[in-house]
């Protein structure tokens, strides 16, 4: 969201002022807070061991919605590095905790 953002406002007609309060960057930041704010209940419910994997999976995802969303380039490295951290996430979840 916020690259998306920079994209949007990148224009050398708006002042800086005008760039950081558009609704863009407003939005982007809000959705930033309010996934800190889950991040935050969700290690209140589960143990960090749990859910950190499920952190790892922020990069496999956000190259997957910059490929699809904003046409960035993707070579095969990143989906392979991708299903290797999936399968870390998938045993790192599955373990007993002991």
């Amino acid at each position: 969201m916020l690259r998306a953002t920079a994209i949007r406002i990148n224009s050398p007609e708006l002042s800086l002022l005008e760039k950081v309060l558009s609704w863009q960057a407003v939005l982007a930041v809000a959705l930033y807070g309010a996934m800190l704010v889950l991040w935050m209940y969700i290690l209140t419910r589960v143990p960090l061991s749990f859910a950190f994997p499920f952190y790892a999976l922020s990069f496999l995802l956000v190259p997957l919605f910059a490929w699809a969303g904003l046409g960035d380039p993707a070579p095969w490295q990143t989906w392979a590095g991708g299903v290797l951290i999936m399968i870390g996430v998938i045993l790192s979840s599955s373990g007993s905790g002991a």
